[in-house]
């Protein structure tokens, strides 16, 4: 149910005395891992953030989440996903019943009598802690309930946005935009802020903080899209970047430094539980009960040394399962780890974590709220090369700040994370060779790719960075139109879910560069290409999948040019057919007959028979075309032609150009004209302009057409232009009382 509160029912009252949000920066507002809070003066302390989760201006509606899920949508219901409980992560619907996979107290509406206790988000379900870090949370009912009651809200407008100025006792302020809320595929009015506190009196509800016309509420269903007004995680204690490596122990067990003396490394030093700190000894056991906190710290430089005699180093194995967190740069340099961004040394912390038989780690896991840190920003060849492999334990990964990479620098560094969920953003757009090497070979449990912004690649440097991913479902975007030796082999191979691939290469004539990428993958699917790439081989070659796979559904994106008044244009060839998207009309085009326009004419349903020309125009930069299987047949009245092959510049051509006449065809003095584009030609370059305009159907209507419709006797004489003309022409064609006439 719904409860109305009164307090809010007289801010509703305000919704007509707006007031004006002060300007300028507070003195109290601050950053915290690059997000900025407010400290409102509430009893408790709380600091709130100034902006929504996935918003970067405070009046920014943001992301909308389920309760409970980490992943965000668009408050634009037309994204396709609907807030339901089919979709919801934690349940499983038997016919007409929601029965709890999570956060249950009712074993009646649990998954086969499952219950767990808890009614409070786990930071790895939360929302605000995976998105913006461990430093933050999504607030808790009592929070909100304190920012409901202990602060002044009023109804405004910030530039453009209503919401409401709350203002704290300290007269500081934050600023609420009216959100709406999605229900289904229902954007609904009003607004909506999730807590992490499910209600325990209804296991499908969780509180929150929303409100419409008719008034304010404190629960719903968990399933609602809402979104996301962190506040800063109060557990000061522990910062991750001045926390030296540490392990916690969750079972009784041992912690072994292993170390091949033969790497010939300088003592590294532990402090139990913040005791003093004492020198490790070297492959001998040390003696954890459950709840002990070890921490570790070194001046190597590195972890691990290879040379023509040497390949060895550090490695930390765990008997039983440990926590894992801190700032692993405490390895490198004992004092002053926490501002270190640069490492010096190759292999810095390669197979840190990879046991002494090097087969796995299934011990070593994540904190539930301590992240291990890695804050290096400029690397070196191999610095994490298998530094996770093996891992079982793993479930998120740490943060990978680095733009600047370096040769095989993340290669094998998560392989085999059986239960890696969440991988990290990989923000570097200039890559190195073999930099993502095997990154997340064998990764079972990752749903979800990060997005690959690169387009300038390097020799391996996706090598079967996604093999075996079995959940992974879609593929990052790949964006690089020419690609590099081997750049994408295997890439994807053995990812058996995966049904979408986006890849907007033009050039993959680079050795070895696609070669079984897509080898068992699933069996349909859709396939996303650069409407101009023709080179792509579908199905099999030599065993291995070189291109598009077998069965799979073939789209393009093309490319169209700005008329600068909010249209775009592009003209378009194809062997295969297609139908272009809602925002694109497609055209055909012919001259008229005083050769001054090409004549555009709509084409029915947007489909594009194969072996058809067309010109398309768009309100968008892009037109989306879906492959139409089996469409054929010509165009009616279309005389644009077009080629699957550059081909040499034909006599009379008129390309689609912005010149200096606006867009329209323009005479095409290049040397070829490209695959995949259209032209116009006129049979003579007798009279031909330097320019055909757009024109219309009725533009087709020419004024010769007009007067061959004039049959009174006049005398009058016209031309094919339907110009007046004073005398009989000596040579050619002319129009008199609606006859034509030829002069030889």
């Amino acid at each position: 149910m719904k409860q109305q509160l009164s307090f809010f029912k007289r801010a509703l009252l305000s919704l007509f005395a707006l007031v004006a949000i002060a300007t300028g920066a507070k003195a109290q507002n601050a950053l915290v891992a690059e997000h900025e809070y407010v400290d409102l003066g509430l009893p408790s302390g709380t600091l709130w953030a100034t902006t929504n989760v996935g918003a970067n201006k405070p009046q920014e509606i943001g992301l909308f989440f389920a309760w409970g899920d980490t992943e965000g949508h668009g408050n634009d219901p037309s994204d396709d996903y609907l807030f339901s409980w089919e979709n919801y992560k934690w349940c499983e619907v038997v016919g007409y019943e929601s029965f709890f996979t999570k956060y249950c107290t009712d074993s009646s509406r649990g998954k086969d009598g499952f219950t767990d206790g808890k009614y409070e988000l786990d930071p790895e379900d939360d929302a605000a802690y995976v998105n913006w870090g461990s430093q933050w949370r999504t607030p808790s009912n009592e929070q909100l309930e304190e920012l409901r009651n202990e602060c002044t809200w009023t109804l405004t407008n910030l530039q453009g946005v209503d919401g409401y100025e709350v203002k704290g006792p300290n007269d500081n302020t934050i600023f609420l935009p009216i959100t709406g809320w999605r229900i289904d595929d229902m954007l609904l009015d009003g607004g909506a802020y999730w807590s992490r506190s499910a209600n325990p009196e209804d296991v499908g509800g969780a509180y929150y903080l929303g409100w419409d016309d008719w008034g304010w509420y404190e629960y719903g269903g968990r399933t609602d899209g809402q979104c996301i007004r962190p506040v800063k995680n109060t557990d000061d204690a522990f910062d991750p970047n001045t926390t030296p490596l540490t392990f916690e122990a969750v079972e009784d067990g041992i912690l072994t430094v292993n170390y091949d003396e033969t790497a010939e490394f300088e003592a590294i030093q532990c402090s139990m539980n913040g005791g003093e700190w004492t020198d490790v000894e070297w492959n001998q056991p040390i003696r954890l009960a459950a709840g002990d906190v070890i921490s570790f710290r070194g001046n190597n430089g590195t972890t691990f040394k290879s040379d023509e005699e040497v390949w060895a180093g550090i490695q930390f194995e765990c008997s039983n399962t440990c926590y894992l967190y801190g700032n692993v740069m405490s390895l490198i340099s004992s004092t002053g780890f926490e501002t270190l961004k640069e490492l010096t040394n190759d292999f810095s912390f390669a197979y840190l974590f990879v046991d002494s038989q090097w087969a796995g780690n299934n011990t070593i896991t994540n904190h539930p709220t301590k992240d291990i840190v890695l804050p290096a920003t400029t690397l070196t060849d191999y610095c994490y090369q298998g530094m996770f492999w093996g891992c079982r334990g793993l479930t998120r990964a740490p943060k990978l700040p680095a733009t600047t990479l370096a040769t095989s620098c993340y290669q094998d560094m998560f392989s085999s994370c059986t239960s890696l969920t969440t991988a990290p953003e990989l923000p570097a757009t200039e890559l190195a060779p073999q930099c993502y090497m095997m990154m997340f070979n064998d990764c079972p449990s990752l749903t979800a790719a990060p997005e690959l912004p690169a387009t300038t690649l390097a020799y391996g440097c996706y090598d079967s960075m996604f093999s075996s991913c079995t959940s992974l479902t879609t593929a990052p975007e790949l964006p690089a139109t020419t690609l590099a030796e081997a750049c994408y082999l295997f890439m994807f191979s053995g990812c058996t879910s995966l049904n979408y691939v986006k890849c907007l290469a033009t050039d993959i004539s680079a050795d070895y560069c696609t070669i079984s990428w897509l080898d068992d993958v699933a069996p349909e699917g859709t396939f996303v290409k650069d409407a101009d790439m023709n080179d792509w081989e579908i199905g099999p070659r030599d065993g291995a999948v070189w291109g598009i796979p077998e069965g799979w559904t073939v789209n393009a994106i093309l490319k169209c040019n700005s008329d600068g008044e909010g249209n775009y244009w592009a003209t378009f060839y194809s062997d295969a057919s297609y139908t272009a998207d809602e925002n694109t009309i497609v055209y055909t085009a012919k001259v008229n007959n005083d050769k001054t326009k090409a004549i555009l004419n709509k084409v029915a349903d947007n489909t594009i028979p194969a072996g058809n020309a067309v010109l398309l125009k768009s309100t968008t930069s892009t037109a989306f075309l879906t492959y139409a299987d089996g469409v054929s047949g010509t165009l009616e009245g279309n005389e644009l032609q077009g080629t699957s092959t550059p081909i040499e510049t034909p006599a009379n051509s008129y390309m689609l150009v912005k010149g200096s006449n606006g867009v329209g065809f323009y005479h095409w003095t290049g040397e070829t004209i490209s695959a995949g584009r259209a032209y116009l030609t006129l049979s003579s370059a007798a009279g031909a302009p330097s320019f055909l305009s757009f024109g219309t159907g009725s533009d087709e209507l020419n004024a010769i057409e007009a007067v061959e419709g004039d049959t009174e006797d006049d005398g009058i004489i016209y031309d094919l232009a339907g110009r007046r003309l004073t005398t009989v022409p000596r040579q050619g064609i002319y129009v008199k009382n609606g006859k034509k006439y030829i002069v030889k």
